[in-house]
């Protein structure tokens, strides 16, 4: 059987789109601790059938493509984009926004300290800022902040430089205060994201196919601390 790797390279050289799909379908199938596959998979059915396919797949496998490639800041953000187009834009809260936001509040707080989660973060402030019920985006901005500033990581440093100047110079009196009174837990929690940083690394350049074992450092350095 090819290696994940193998199947990797061979995913370039599909002949039609039916061929590349098959690729994913094994890849999923046989490789379900390889984030790539998945996240891949779910980009093709977005753009060919919809997000509402696309958020199906990840959500009904939950437990093999989110829970064991927990830490794969790509891969979430992909889920929380499908997740908040395949429910439809509501000006009142309602159980599809809750899903949403509930979505994108797992997402950061699984990937969001990984380095490349940028990407992640700015599209939990687009929804928030944008697209949440106009009622609960005070509510979306100020979680979203007070998850920015607790959560460290080289992947979220500018975004919380960027976010934390918005409620500064931007925001209301509300903001400011909260902008001001996370600055120290802010402060401490990007001193401990030096020594995080280090782990993904070491994490990210793990000579495996395995995703969950790439990841159990990480993990296990999040328990403990």
């Amino acid at each position: 059987m090819a290696t994940a790797r193998d199947l990797q390279a061979q995913l370039a050289q599909a002949r039609s789109p039916e061929e590349y799909v098959d690729m994913l379908q094994h890849g999923v199938e046989h490789f379900p601790r390889v984030a790539l596959f998945w996240r891949l998979y779910a980009e093709h059915e977005r753009a060919t059938r919809g997000p509402e396919v696309a958020w199906k797949l990840l959500n009904e496998n939950e437990e093999k493509a989110l829970c064991w490639c927990r830490c794969d800041a790509d891969l979430w953000r992909v889920a929380a984009e499908c997740c908040r187009d395949a429910h439809p834009r509501e000006e009142r809260a309602s159980e599809s926004t809750e899903l949403v936001g509930r979505t994108f509040e797992r997402a950061v707080a699984a990937a969001g300290a990984a380095p490349e989660a940028t990407a992640l973060w700015r599209a939990y402030r687009d929804w928030a800022a944008n697209s949440a019920p106009v009622a609960q985006r005070a509510q979306a901005k100020a979680s979203l902040l007070r998850r920015a500033s607790l959560i460290p990581g080289e992947g979220n440093d500018e975004f919380w430089r960027e976010i934390e100047k918005e409620a500064r110079e931007g925001g209301d009196e509300k903001d400011r205060e909260r902008a001001r009174a996370l600055d120290p837990l802010a402060q401490a929690a990007r001193r401990d994201g030096a020594a995080r940083a280090q782990i993904w690394r070491a994490a990210r350049h793990a000579q495996t196919d395995d995703d969950l074992g790439r990841w159990r450092i990480v993990i296990a350095y999040e328990r403990a601390s």
